[in-house]
């Protein structure tokens, strides 16, 4: 998280919040193929233009926790497990057909709708709106850990291999590190096995 962000989440009332959850970096730190490579600095990013001259890393729940607190103090909240199913637009409002997620549906009106709902995105399809692009063909995966090793504290540490890259993040906490990188082929590949046809009067078949 950079300055700008944290500098409307001041406005917002949630920024000292966000500093009490989130950690501050000074650096990033190259690995290649398990050795220090380089380190980027990044302490003074915004130094005398920002009064958050400093990158944060919160994790995605903090993130999600401290917003959600946010509008429920404006009497708002988040629909959880509610569905977009239609879109109707007029000059000045848009009709959206929601499925709850007791299965009923319900339509709202509304001054806009954003679409920030990924590749799959109802907003776009609803509006017909093509997908420019393609899919990664990776698998990512997103984990929380415990853990020790040559990773420089409490800075961001960039793994890359061969088949990939592993990203560390420093959470709030000791030796806590959420790892975020992509499968390797071998995790993700569906395993090899030949089967010989068996021979007349036999059942038994050969695997490797």
């Amino acid at each position: 998280m950079q300055a700008r962000t944290l500098e409307i989440y001041s406005h917002l009332g949630i920024a000292d919040r966000a500093l009490e959850l989130g950690k501050r970096t000074n650096g990033v730190n190259m690995w290649a193929d398990g050795k220090h490579a380089a380190r980027v600095p990044f302490g003074d990013i915004g130094r005398n233009l920002s009064p958050y001259p400093f990158v944060l890393v919160l994790g995605q729940d903090d993130n999600e926790l401290l917003m959600g607190d946010a509008l429920r103090k404006q009497g708002m909240d988040v629909g959880w497990n509610t569905e977009l199913v239609a879109l109707s637009q007029a000059p000045d409002r848009v009709a959206a057909t929601l499925k709850q997620p007791d299965g009923t549906s319900r339509q709202i009106t509304a001054a806009w709708v954003a679409g920030c709902d990924g590749a799959h995105s109802a907003v776009r399809e609803l509006n017909g709106i093509p997908f420019v692009g393609a899919p990664y063909e990776h698998i990512f995966f997103v984990a929380d850990t415990i853990l020790t090793g040559p990773m420089v504290p409490e800075e961001i540490n960039v793994y890359l291999w061969r088949e990939g890259f592993h990203l560390f993040f420093p959470m709030r906490g000791t030796d806590h590190w959420r790892l975020v990188g992509i499968l390797p082929p071998s995790f993700t590949a569906p395993p090899k096995s030949t089967v010989s046809p068996p021979s007349i009067g036999s059942t038994r078949s050969s695997r490797s």
